[in-house]
């Protein structure tokens, strides 16, 4: 009797019940981690209201720099999940900026 390398049994098996995947593309449960872990990050870091003295103005680049060491995502997945959180875009010189404020360290309790 031989054996395959690599290969188990329930894999050929026809009688094996799989389980349904939740959606027909593998990637869309990883870009909802990806999305929701954003959204987390995020709202420990901007608030999208809050006083004048603590608003910046912040291009997605600088986002993401400040977020890549913690989780990889693209300018697209961003800015949906800016203007999800309800973040304002704002125009300077012809270049497009998130207008956010920054959280303080006490603004969670």
């Amino acid at each position: 009797m031989t054996k395959k390398i690599g290969f188990h049994l329930e894999q050929n098996d026809p009688t094996v019940d799989k389980k349904p995947s939740s959606s027909d593309n593998p990637l869309s449960d990883i870009l909802g981690a990806s999305k929701s872990k954003t959204i987390e990050m995020i709202s420990m870091l901007y608030s999208p209201t809050g006083l004048p003295e603590s608003s910046e103005f912040v291009t997605s680049t600088d986002i993401i720099c400040k977020l890549e060491d913690i989780i990889h995502i693209s300018k697209s997945t961003l800015s949906a999940v800016l203007t999800e959180l309800g973040f304002a875009i704002k125009f300077l010189d012809g270049s497009p900026f998130w207008k956010v404020f920054l959280k303080q360290p006490d603004d969670d309790y």
